[in-house]
């Protein structure tokens, strides 16, 4: 419901993907949006030129900038949507993951630092200024790390709208707005 309220009061939507590695969340956006655009932003150019030809593929070029850059430090302007999918994996289980993640995921995609949670301290530190108003942030998260997600996220001064179960029922989205107060 939160989503479909920003969806149909915004015809133009502008979106924002922090670490968008291969654009997936950035592209899906945008096929089911048809007037939004977007930019990509991660700090591998080897992922930003996969989402640039990803973009290409699909036929949405003309709507989306992929641009090379830690975060989201020299991005101006305000956003409709900001999506993410940081890494979240605690730099000592990253050994530990099945072969199906660790040999295909690129490290850089999977570390979240010593407690997994480095990347949404930062996200925290951007999202103030890139939300605009009535904006809304889905990031995605490792599994039991939703209460330390949505303590950072307040600490940052946002308002947590909800949090989303994945398909096997574990918590592994938070949806925050810039506060209201």
């Amino acid at each position: 419901a939160i989503v479909d309220r920003i969806i149909l009061t915004n015809k133009k939507l502008h979106v924002l993907d922090l670490g968008t590695g291969g654009g997936a969340l950035l592209l899906s956006l945008l096929l089911e949006l048809p007037s939004a655009t977007g930019i990509g932003v991660d700090k591998s150019i080897a992922a930003v030129n996969l989402a640039k030809k990803n973009a290409e593929e699909v036929g949405l070029s003309s709507r989306t900038r992929f641009v090379v850059m830690d975060w989201a430090e020299a991005i101006k302007g305000s956003f409709d949507v900001v999506v993410s999918n940081p890494p979240y994996v605690p730099s000592s289980s990253i050994g530990s993951l099945s072969p199906e993640v660790s040999s295909y995921d690129p490290h850089l995609a999977l570390n979240g630092g010593p407690d997994g949670l480095a990347c949404f301290r930062r996200i925290g530190e951007f999202l103030p200024v890139l939300l605009m108003p009535t904006g809304l942030a889905a990031l995605e998260f490792g599994f039991g790390q939703s209460k330390s997600v949505s303590r950072i996220m307040s600490t940052a001064g946002l308002e947590i709208k909800a949090i989303r179960r994945d398909l096997s029922g574990k918590e592994r989205c938070i949806l925050v707005s810039l506060s209201r107060k």
